[in-house]
């Protein structure tokens, strides 16, 4: 396995940013669904467009009992909000100000470190292990009596690695009581742990610590374009702060609604998920056929080494696009989408024309 190179000085930059229409590009680059939602989604978001003249405030009920049922907590201890990315973010910064500190691993999702910066607070990232996955006892090492908030990426991104089994555990056990612990699993569903019933972080819920996770309507359930996320806190307590912190759900009622016929639908995500999953394969094997040293994943990218810092660049020209190690603070590797076969068929033909 290629040593891994993480760029520390990186931790609170932006990633590259640009807008990428869907004409300009095979889209392999944001970690999107390949697929628009089925009919029966499409026909729920279609009606929730009769209702835009109005707002949704008070509307959030059934969505927050059907996640409250599906994780098999009490309704009172779920949150929406637009993205999950709201959710992360303003929960950090909620606990950040001078002299606060904020762990997180590095690199990986970057609101972790952009979040406690907008308040003073200190951001400490803590650099992965090899494989790509967040180190534990790095993490722990990095609390300080300033650490207020200690967050975790799992799968992280964008390395794609899990885990493994007992870390969390681990890390929760371990960790000072009066710190808040935030798990953020926007890849649960293609994780090896979902596919055997698991339930993910919402294991530890019966521990007496403080914890938060947050989940994503835009991966599994490819909904990213009405940015739908939800929360779980460990007690009411803690879920009733975070409202205060977090201020009226950012949510429209488009969303609520397509939430709603997704969480339905999800039979019909799972066969899809069955095809990702092959598909993330197929592409893992590939890659490292042409030697690129792919990084273990269990989400719907893979990581891998990068020919050389062009080749992002290269790959747009002739209509594909990924991330860069540029654009991920990791120079050397860079970041593939999983998409639908024929466009991971492209973008591993001219990878081998540019080997």
């Amino acid at each position: 396995m290629t040593k891994l190179q993480w760029r520390d000085d990186e931790a609170d930059a932006a990633p590259q940013r640009r807008n990428f229409r869907p004409s300009d590009a095979v889209r392999l680059h944001a970690n999107e669904h390949p697929y628009p939602p089925p009919p029966e989604v499409l026909e729920a978001i279609t009606e929730g467009a009769l209702l835009v003249n109005r707002y949704p405030f008070g509307n959030e009920g059934p969505l927050t009992a059907a996640l409250a049922d599906r994780m098999g907590i009490p309704p009172d201890r779920v949150l929406l909000g637009a993205g999950s990315n709201e959710l992360l973010y303003k929960s950090i910064a909620a606990l950040g100000g001078p002299g606060t500190e904020s762990a997180f691993p590095h690199p990986s999702y970057p609101t972790f470190a952009a979040a406690p910066a907008t308040t003073s607070a200190r951001p400490v990232p803590v650099p992965l292990l090899d494989d790509g996955a967040c180190d534990v006892e790095g993490l722990l090492a990095a609390v300080t009596e300033r650490t207020t908030c200690l967050v975790v990426c799992n799968p992280n991104n964008p390395t794609g690695a899990a885990l493994p089994e007992g870390a969390l555990r681990t890390l929760s056990d371990r960790l000072p009581e009066h710190i808040l612990l935030i798990v953020d699993e926007a890849y649960f569903e293609y994780t090896d742990e979902f596919a055997r019933g698991g339930r993910g972080a919402l294991e530890l819920f019966a521990n007496s610590r403080p914890m938060v996770l947050t989940r994503s309507f835009s991966k599994f359930f490819g909904l990213a374009g009405l940015r739908l996320g939800y929360a779980a806190a460990s007690s009411p307590e803690l879920a009733a702060e975070m409202r205060g912190h977090i201020g009226p759900s950012g949510v429209s009622g488009m969303a609520l609604t397509a939430g709603e016929a997704a969480l339905r639908a999800e039979p019909v995500f799972l066969e899809r998920l069955a095809e990702q999953r092959h598909e993330r394969r197929e592409m893992w094997e590939a890659l490292d056929e042409l030697g690129l040293h792919p990084l273990p994943t269990e989400t719907n990218f893979v990581c891998c080494d990068e020919p050389d810092p062009g080749t992002a660049a290269w790959l747009k020209e002739r209509g594909v696009s990924i991330r860069s190690g540029e654009s991920i603070s990791s120079p050397g590797h860079m970041r593939i989408t999983v998409g639908r076969p024929e466009d991971n068929a492209l973008v591993l033909s001219l990878l081998r024309d540019r080997l």
